[in-house]
């Protein structure tokens, strides 16, 4: 009987939590909506112009990822050259409800994936959450249990956190390692799966504690530490808003503001629901559980410059995004997702992110909400599937990756209507240039011819590569290399000068990667 009565509480508060999510997304911190992509008049071609002499600064460091474990997967980030790479404590996990502290063994395990990170050129960016269950304070819906309750004693929660950040900041130091210096407090609290509380409970009870924590650790190892809040479920105003007042009036650090967007939002993914949840979301599932056809990577560049106005001085990262949240999405494990990626990590450098983590690294599960065996590929969030198989996506954030460190002028149409986004980058010592081009649109998909000029470069004396992610190619095919010549040649590089033009295919829902490298070996001619 009281699984019944559960299962129904279960399904009211699933209700609620979608009046809840359309109430948030929907409010007057919504984004406007972006125009749609739609195919030029007369198919007149994309022109895009990159002027390699003209420098504009360094690439935004919007390259980073979620790990989801503590697993030596890690290792497979290094080609994409992350500068986050985000972890959840997980204090819940390691608390020891009979001693007061954390576990040692798991302690360590943490200690050796932050060095993993490390490894591969990454800054970890530690997550404080959840409450341990003995901890908790009583009430709440409790609908995921008692460890996304505020604690019943601050203070006991403020020595967790502080043990956990001592471990990572000045034990490190004092062996001679790197310590971690990125710290955000917990995950989603403005959205009711991962926080059962009031707002002000979270202030007291959670926030300011690990604000303290920081101050204090910081005094200790000597070590510039960074805080940052509140990882929001979207761009809540009101959420970050109350959370930097309460620091500032205290004298307490707020050094970066940090929140996460699905492009999908308001709709969960569309090939089945998450089985977090539990089959009690089913009904509403059915509901949501379906593609948004205005989503577009442009609303993640207006969110950017819109926080860089309104919170300055403060860094802006973005902690977690993809396509879709709370559903599985075929399109992660197929080109449209690797289009949607590059589209995005474009939109986020043009909008000027100091940091940006996908959601996430490998994939995760394997049975869905009914208990029942999932297939490999099934849309799960991973850049890597579960037989460790890089996906398109993967093969799109290693292409990132590859670009060189300084950004050089790049003119295009506004790519929210023309729906390609492109980005140029080029490496002074050496001159190596490389393009990334994405066509993406989750309205109206389709092919786009692209005029590529590059200004500063010669054909004559360049080697030039193509790498596609298409219908047709997974990016792990090796590269094309594109003859030299005449100009009435189609698909290859025509000089003109110290100019060099392309005429390309951009397919649908598609990434495109060219590099061009001065006096190196003699191209084949283009098949």
């Amino acid at each position: 009987m009281w699984g019944i009565r559960s299962r129904a509480w279960r399904s009211v508060c699933a209700a609620g939590l979608v009046v809840q999510l359309l109430v948030w997304v929907a409010g007057p911190t919504a984004e406007p909506a972006a125009a749609h992509p739609l195919p030029l008049p007369g198919g007149d071609a994309v022109r895009v112009e990159v002027d390699t002499s003209r420098d504009t600064g360094p690439l935004p460091p919007v390259a980073g990822v979620v790990t989801g474990s503590r697993t030596p997967d890690v290792a497979r980030l290094a080609p994409l050259q992350p500068r986050f790479v985000r972890v959840d404590a997980s204090i819940d996990r390691m608390y020891d409800c009979t001693t007061g502290r954390l576990d040692t063994a798991a302690l360590a395990v943490l200690d050796e994936h932050v060095d993993r990170i490390l490894a591969v050129g990454g800054e970890p960016f530690v997550t404080y959450d959840y409450m341990p269950e003995c901890l908790a304070a009583p009430g709440g819906l409790r609908l995921f249990g008692p460890t996304r309750r505020p604690p019943a004693d601050p203070a006991l929660w403020e020595a967790a956190v502080a043990e956990l950040t001592g471990t990572l900041v000045s034990d490190r130091v004092q062996r001679g390692a790197v310590p971690v210096r990125y710290f955000e407090t917990w995950n989603e609290p403005d959205w009711f799966p991962f926080y059962d509380g009031t707002l002000t409970q979270f202030v007291h009870g959670i926030f300011l504690p690990e604000a303290r924590v920081v101050v204090a650790e910081e005094a200790r190892s000597g070590v510039d530490l960074r805080f940052g809040a509140c990882s929001c479920f979207f761009a809540d105003d009101r959420w970050i808003d109350t959370l930097i007042a309460a620091a500032e009036s205290r004298g307490l650090p707020l050094d970066f503001v940090s929140w996460h967007y699905y492009a999908n939002v308001p709709f969960l993914g569309p090939d089945g629901l998450e089985p977090f949840a539990g089959p009690e979301f089913l009904p509403i599932y059915r509901i949501l559980g379906r593609r948004n056809p205005f989503a577009n990577p442009s609303v993640y560049e207006q969110q950017a410059r819109r926080y860089r106005t309104r919170y300055p001085g403060r860094e802006l990262i973005m902690s977690e995004w993809n396509l879709s949240s709370g559903g599985f999405d075929r399109r992660n494990d197929t080109h449209e997702g690797a289009a949607f990626v590059t589209a995005t990590l474009i939109a986020m450098a043009r909008g000027g992110l100091d940091g940006a983590t996908l959601f996430r690294l490998t994939d995760h599960w394997t049975h869905d909400a009914s208990g029942r065996p999932l297939p490999i590929l099934k849309g799960d969030w991973g850049l890597i599937d579960l037989t460790g198989t890089p996906k398109p996506t993967w093969h799109a954030a290693a292409a990132w990756g590859s670009l060189p460190d300084r950004l050089v002028e790049t003119v295009s149409p506004d790519p929210a209507r023309s729906g390609v986004w492109a980005i140029a980058a080029r490496d002074p010592s050496t001159g190596r240039t490389v393009v990334l081009a994405a066509s993406f649109s989750a309205l109206a998909p389709h092919a786009h011819r692209l005029k590529l000029v590059l200004h500063g470069v010669d054909a004559a004396s360049s080697d030039i590569t193509l790498r596609r992610i298409d219908s047709n190619h997974t990016g792990a095919d090796a590269p094309t290399t594109v003859a030299r010549a005449a100009a009435d040649e189609p698909g290859a590089a025509r000089g003109h000068g110290t100019s060099t033009t392309f005429d390309l295919d951009l397919p649908r829902q598609s990434v495109l990667v060219v590099e061009v490298t001065p006096d190196h070996r003699q191209p084949a001619v283009l098949h």
